[in-house]
């Protein structure tokens, strides 16, 4: 992972660590790990050097959520291509994780604003759960509803991550 991504071997071996420690998994688990660290890397516009210390500061609040690090890799993927920027990106989602459970009211509207921009291109369901979390039903209603929630941040990125209003109606100060 460390010469895939041009990333020093201490880094790598940090987020490798906390990764296991967090997720309560066993050294076994770690190739596994860097894999799905290696595919985002490479997948991402950003260097391993800059993604490293972004994913480092989502995966705490995106692990508190349930999504997984695949996830929680996929979701940093799509805010870094947005924001050209892997530190920026990285602190945009750890606010928008962090705020989930009681929203700001610049979060409810843009929560709202990509709620009309997934129901008018075909994204009913996705729209629906993201006005749940306006309305402040917070992610234990969301997942029972949704079937976990990390499957609805999936669907909810996919949905808007390479549309710029729709990333500007989620994240408006970006």
């Amino acid at each position: 992972l460390s010469r895939a991504t041009q990333t020093d071997m201490d880094s790598v071996a940090k987020l490798l660590t906390k990764t296991i420690i967090l997720y309560g998994q066993s050294s076994k688990d770690a190739a596994g790990d860097a894999d799905i660290f290696d595919r985002a890397i490479n997948k991402s516009l950003v260097t391993g050097k800059e993604y490293v210390p972004a994913l480092d500061t989502v995966r705490l609040v995106a692990h508190g959520l349930g999504l997984t690090i695949a996830e929680t890799a996929a979701a940093l993927d799509v805010m870094t291509q947005h924001t050209k920027n892997a530190a920026t990106g990285g602190t945009y989602l750890k606010n928008m994780f962090s705020g989930i459970e009681k929203p700001t009211s610049k979060m409810i509207t843009g929560f709202k604003d990509a709620a009309k921009w997934l129901e008018a291109n075909g994204h009913a369901v996705d729209a629906h759960i993201l006005k749940m979390i306006a309305l402040g039903h917070g992610t234990d209603a969301v997942t029972q509803t949704a079937g976990g929630f990390g499957r609805v941040m999936q669907a909810v990125f996919a949905a808007v991550g390479h549309n710029a209003a729709a990333m500007n109606a989620l994240f408006p100060d970006m």
